[in-house]
């Protein structure tokens, strides 16, 4: 025989069922924003009380984000795995000591270009928040890129040449007036773009 509930029970049961639904919706919700957050957010890294967060961009590259002085920055490497590439402190003082750099490279394929094309515009994003305008150049004429012709021949003290080029050997050196980065692997120039940049912004020295 089924019980009937007074008011106060059926109220009661009424009470209990909206608080267990409500329990049962939070942690549901909890759980999406939980996946979602670690989708996006893959890892973190702290480095010289910086920190960096590796995520998905835009087109689904992971690569690692950091605010640096208030400005939010993005990077293709987090700053540990490029503590084997010396940057000399003299080319990131002629760098900051600079209204106006120019940055040449030499064209190759296309798919080797995707590399410079991505260096290029983070640099130009980098340098625009030290108050450096940058200058994109080619080092020799290319049907690719209706760009000036500039080498290290027109570096000068006032207005440094950045010239990148694919070559057999990966590093950063100054020749003169000329500030270098040369990489034995398309990717590399990558790694190489964001330690110059690490300098520059005060993250790694």
């Amino acid at each position: 025989m089924k019980k009937h509930l007074t008011r106060s029970e059926a109220a009661k049961r009424k009470k209990t069922n909206l608080v267990t639904a409500l329990l049962l919706a939070f942690l549901m919700i909890s759980s999406i924003a939980g996946y979602m957050s670690n989708r996006n957010s893959l890892n973190v890294v702290r480095y010289n009380n910086f920190v960096f967060r590796q995520e998905q961009d835009s087109y689904g590259n992971l690569r690692w984000y950091s605010k640096i002085d208030g400005k939010e920055f993005v990077f293709d490497y987090n700053p540990k795995l490029l503590e084997n590439i010396n940057v000399s402190p003299v080319i990131r003082d002629r760098i900051l000591s600079s209204n106006y750099v120019i940055l040449t490279f030499e064209p190759s394929d296309r798919f080797t270009m995707n590399y410079f094309d991505r260096a290029r515009y983070d640099f130009g994003s980098v340098l625009y928040t030290k108050g450096i305008n940058v200058a994109s150049a080619i080092a020799n004429t290319s049907e690719d890129y209706n760009l000036t012709i500039m080498t290290c021949d027109n570096s000068t003290q006032q207005i440094p040449v950045i010239y990148m080029f694919k070559g057999n050997k990966t590093e950063i050196r100054m020749e003169g007036d000329c500030i270098i980065l040369e990489c034995s692997e398309n990717y590399e120039i990558l790694a190489l773009k964001d330690r110059l940049l690490y300098s520059i912004l005060g993250v790694m020295k």
